[in-house]
């Protein structure tokens, strides 16, 4: 056994446990975002003093409940499919993703529980050195997540705050990753906080907890950057109107044909309600909204037809293909189009979904997933410009 079960290992386990729970809570669904400031700290304060296979063992339980909570949704996926080894499989599929993910979380509760040992005595500046360090190793993780194979970068720690636009602002500087660092940063400060109370009380030596605020620093800055971006007077240029519209369709109804015109439908009346207000210049519609190939349907392009044809342009979320080296290739798109240009420009998304997308490992796995076909990942980025601007 990795752990002596007795009270100890109870509470160390519960604090990873713990620790997962507050991360999924932060993220929709149950969306208390304010808990991610803290989320870190049962785990970090779990792992003190224990040899490296025991943190890894809490390290990857922590991440195992935050993933299998968070993206639980996953499994509404086999109500997609009627086969049950295609069933077993969407089921499979989560049960892999989420360990994979875990996984992640491993060199960070390890690097927190050395740095513990080696950096112990509690001093100011080893304890900067100790907050510097695990905020750049959890954010270069984040990024290894969302680029490794193609990627899976879902919920970051920055995702947490979509509801909180004062915090967000500062992710123009360096995406979602600075927006993870600050919650990094403030949980590393609350952690050694306590670490230096408990640490110090037998011995009645206390100072001034300089930590905590130096993490609440970076996260009080990052608010006040954001509201100065938010109410303050813009100088980047003129304002662009942009009509967003969510159908929210389930994904049950890309594999009926009466299901896919209702989609059509739902979208001509949402867009068409947007583009009312006289004041629309963009519209978007969200990745693969259409239910089919845009340049080989005729019904999605005289859907688009018909929403561009007043000038507005339309960002079309969309499956399209290519012809590579080995033949046709087949993209998760967004395409650009206005009416009296045609298609503008196109983005082919470049970090796919496994088992979504794609399927890793196809000669063993292509079996039990209900993909025949392979999207290809995109090579490089789009920069969009709106036609007239």
């Amino acid at each position: 056994m990795i752990f002596k079960w007795n009270k100890i290992g109870a509470l160390r386990c519960g604090g990873a446990v713990l620790s997962g729970l507050m991360l999924a809570a932060s993220f929709p669904g149950w969306s208390q975002s304010t808990l991610i400031f803290t989320a870190l700290v049962p785990l970090l304060l779990a792992v003190q003093s224990l040899s490296a296979r025991q943190t890894a063992a809490l390290s990857w339980l922590c991440g195992v409940v935050f993933y299998g909570v968070s993206l639980s949704w996953f499994w509404q996926m086999t109500n997609t499919v009627d086969a049950w080894a295609f069933k077993f499989g969407t089921g499979g599929a989560l049960l892999f993703i989420v360990s994979y993910c875990a996984f992640y979380f491993i060199p960070f509760g390890v690097a927190a529980a050395w740095c513990g040992r080696v950096w112990s005595d509690g001093s100011f500046f080893k304890n900067i050195r100790i907050m510097m360090f695990m905020t750049v190793l959890w954010t270069g993780l984040e990024y290894l997540r969302g680029t490794l194979f193609t990627g899976f970068g879902w919920n970051a720690l920055g995702v947490s705050q979509y509801a909180n636009p004062a915090m967000i602002q500062v992710a123009e500087w360096g995406g979602v990753a600075v927006v993870s660092a600050v919650i990094v940063w403030m949980n590393m400060g609350v952690f050694l906080t306590i670490r230096q109370y408990v640490k110090h009380r037998q011995f009645r030596k206390y100072r001034p907890h300089f930590e905590l605020i130096l993490g609440l620093t970076p996260l009080a800055l990052s608010v006040a950057f954001g509201m100065q971006v938010l109410f303050g007077a813009s100088e980047v240029g003129a304002p662009v109107q942009v009509g967003l519209i969510q159908p929210n369709i389930p994904q049950t109804s890309r594999r009926d044909a009466q299901l896919m015109a209702e989609t059509r439908e739902r979208l001509e009346t949402l867009s068409s309600a947007a583009l009312r207000m006289n004041q629309v210049e963009l519209l978007v519609w969200p990745e693969t909204a259409l239910p089919d190939y845009f340049r080989l349907s005729f019904s999605s392009r005289a859907l688009v037809n018909r929403l561009t044809r007043d000038g507005v342009p339309l960002l079309v979320g969309t499956m399209d293909f290519s012809e590579g080296a080995g033949g046709r290739e087949l993209h998760n798109s967004a395409l650009l189009y206005d009416e009296g240009e045609g298609t503008v420009s196109t983005y082919h998304k470049q970090h796919l979904v496994p088992f979504g997308e794609y399927v890793p490992f196809p000669n063993l796995l292509r079996a039990l997933s209900p993909l025949d076909v392979d999207f290809t990942a995109g090579e490089s980025s789009t920069l969009f410009a709106l036609p007239g601007k």
